[in-house]
């Protein structure tokens, strides 16, 4: 497994500095086409995109960087067009991608040929299906290799010809991080914001509209065969945005800030002075863990700093473990969509942690299952749980199985889920060997971020992830030898007699300082060796189990001893947990002090902006309505901003 986060090295190049020369050439008016009608069957679109759902975008000969005999030129007319710096130009030969030119160049090597260096765009429509889009919306796309041609804003530029430009279309981009007017959008966040945050349809004929850009990371070089290690979505931000289509990103975050805090002193004046489950420590963030099993990424949380305040879960028996190690949290036995049903209005938290159920994704599972329709279904109610409990940072940790190109149309449906309600995500497949777990252990992992949050990086990989071949930088693989060294003799759970072997199931042992554990399944079995002591002789114990999931020291379980298998076989483990959700806090915490911060240049003396923009009994009143009215409600208040004044509509 490479690095988690490759820290990209910029490309070095002999090559001389380009020559910039002005060409003499007559200015031609541009003249924008009509706006583009594609009609596509529902039965074609789905064919095509069960062709296309899990090609690679890349295209080495458009990448990498500049030639020495490139020579760099400001405008230049062709076919009765004018090109230059910002021109944008429809690729016929590439899906009807788009192209805003960033550099143009003649190729002195081959007879001055003209070369176009810029940004592509695709149409939402087309990238997968499940995404609301607005008419005419594109999202840019960034296809980053570790010798990629950046501009000065360190976007990605590709390369192209004449010949993918003709015949010469030329339009016009809209930047904007404005949300998709009322009537394209099927989520439900957008009520929840201010209305000066809607998009205005009041755009020129022919005009695209780019919101979102796909960024997506390779390990290597354009010119080899690199692997895609990160993919992400995210929103434009403001200072992305052009100038008359911007709102300020600090503005999602107060208007979600004085909601939350308006329905908390209500909560407490109507039940108690006691603090309640949604109310966070002073300097704490707080966290819903959903499907928490026995509470393993509950325990790693909190070692980060959390304040796991709900979880859920169906299993009964691994929540009698889950309260016996975390008392202080409110765990409810309840199924997914009745969870979302019945606590979807009351739950405000920051970070919304959830493990879905992973068994039908399993690159393990070669069997049909009595619950897979079940485990199917249920990532599909992702978009639900965060229109209602509208989170700033979600996390989702689900078994590398579902990154195969045969869960892929399921993979993007989870990406709607996330996208329809304007969340950046992030997702990689991390091997939590990496982290600090003593056994080999990829998960796909899946960050998003509400609109105007910033999307939390990914932790960095710390250990060696085998004994062989180390690379240099990073700590020695984690064994067996130094994580069962703080195995506590006289634990409850560290049972001998339990663990034993016959003689003829004994087999060789391992040297357990140059060994890491297999990934553990959800059974005793003599057929794979990790599943056995290193000695040889015997099981693991449950508490050895334990630690090697990265458990707390004192960490119990309840049930039968296949129920506490079962449990460890499902866990999230608390070590990885734990770096993940400090990656969260510190993303938190950067958008928190620069909010503080303006708050400072503000100069008030009384109020401070989030008062000062939404007035406190509008804000009480605004905050009664969306937890009484269904979620998209068309009654649902809204806040709008005039001139200064302050109004509800």
């Amino acid at each position: 497994m490479p690095p988690i986060r490759h820290r990209w090295q910029p490309h070095r190049s002999d090559a001389p500095s380009p020559i910039l020369v002005d060409d003499d050439v007559q200015v031609v008016h541009e003249i924008s086409d009509d706006d583009d009608v594609e009609i596509i069957s529902e039965r074609a679109a789905f064919q095509q995109s069960r062709i296309q759902r899990h090609r690679s975008l890349t295209h080495p000969q458009r990448t990498g960087s500049t030639s020495p005999y490139w020579i760099e030129i400001s405008i230049h007319s062709v076919d009765g067009h004018t090109l230059r710096k910002g021109t944008v130009l429809k690729l016929e030969k590439y899906d009807n991608d788009y192209l805003q030119i960033g550099r143009l160049y003649k190729d002195a090597a081959n007879g001055d040929e003209l070369v176009l260096c810029g940004i592509r765009f695709r149409r939402l429509s087309k990238m997968s299906l499940g995404l609301e889009s607005e008419a005419n919306e594109i999202a840019m796309i960034q296809e980053v290799f570790t010798d990629s041609m950046k501009d000065r804003r360190v976007r990605v530029l590709e390369t192209f010809t004449l010949d993918d430009v003709r015949p010469i279309t030329k339009r016009r981009i809209c930047f904007t991080n404005h949300l998709r007017p009322i009537q394209y959008q099927q989520g439900r966040m957008n009520e929840f914001f201010p209305q000066m945050a809607q998009a205005s349809e009041s755009r020129p004929a022919g005009t695209l509209v780019c919101r979102s850009k796909y960024v997506v990371y390779f390990n290597g070089p354009s010119s080899a065969k690199a692997r895609k290690i990160q993919e992400i979505w995210v929103n434009l931000t403001d200072q992305e945005a052009d100038e008359g289509s911007v709102v300020e990103d600090r503005l999602f975050r107060l208007q979600r800030k004085q909601i939350t805090r308006t329905a908390r002193r209500r909560d407490a004046r109507t039940q108690s002075h006691q603090p309640t489950p949604g109310t966070p420590f002073p300097g704490q963030y707080t966290a819903c863990d959903g499907f928490c099993g026995a509470g393993f990424a509950t325990a790693g949380a909190k070692q980060a700093g959390l304040k796991v305040v709900w979880s859920f879960d169906n299993d009964r028996h691994a929540l009698h473990s889950y309260r016996h190690n975390h008392h202080d949290v409110d765990a409810v036995q309840a199924s997914f969509f009745d969870f979302v049903r019945t606590y979807g209005d009351i739950v405000k938290v920051d970070v919304l942690m959830l493990s879905f159920p992973c068994q039908f994704f399993s690159p393990a599972h070669t069997t049909p299952g009595r619950n897979d329709d079940a485990n199917e279904v249920c990532m599909f109610g992702l978009g639900n749980i965060l229109a209602k409990i509208k989170p700033r940072v979600v996390v989702i940790e689900q078994t590398y199985g579902m990154d195969r190109v045969k869960f892929r149309q399921h993979f993007m449906t989870v990406i709607a889920g996330f996208r329809n309600n304007d969340y950046s995500v992030r997702k990689a497949v991390v091997d939590f060997a990496g982290l600090g777990l003593a056994s080999r252990r990829r998960r796909l992992i899946l960050i998003g971020a509400a609109p105007g949050e910033s999307l939390p990086m990914l932790p960095k990989q710390i250990y060696n992830t085998s004994f062989d071949s180390p690379r240099p930088g990073l700590y020695p693989a984690v064994s067996i030898q130094d994580v069962i060294s703080r195995a506590v003799r006289s634990h409850p759970e560290h049972i001998l007699e339990q663990a034993m072997l016959r003689r003829g199931q004994q087999v060789p042992p391992i040297d357990p300082r140059t060994n890491q554990l297999g990934t553990f399944t959800c059974a005793r079995s003599t057929k794979e060796r990790h599943n056995i002591h290193w000695d040889g002789t015997r099981f693991w114990t449950i508490h050895e189990l334990l630690l090697l999931q990265g458990a707390p020291l004192n960490y119990r379980l309840k049930g039968s001893l296949t129920t506490k298998l079962r449990q460890i076989g499902n866990a999230f483990p608390s070590v990885a947990a734990e770096q993940i959700y400090r990656e969260c806090i510190k993303s938190l915490q950067e958008t928190d002090r620069e909010d503080a911060r303006a708050d400072l240049r503000t100069n008030t003396q009384d109020e401070s902006p989030s008062e000062r923009r939404f007035d406190r009994q509008t804000c009480e009143a605004i905050a009664a309505s969306l937890s009484d009215l269904p979620p998209g409600s068309s009654q649902e208040s809204a806040i709008t901003i005039r001139d200064g004044s302050r109004s509800a509509r």
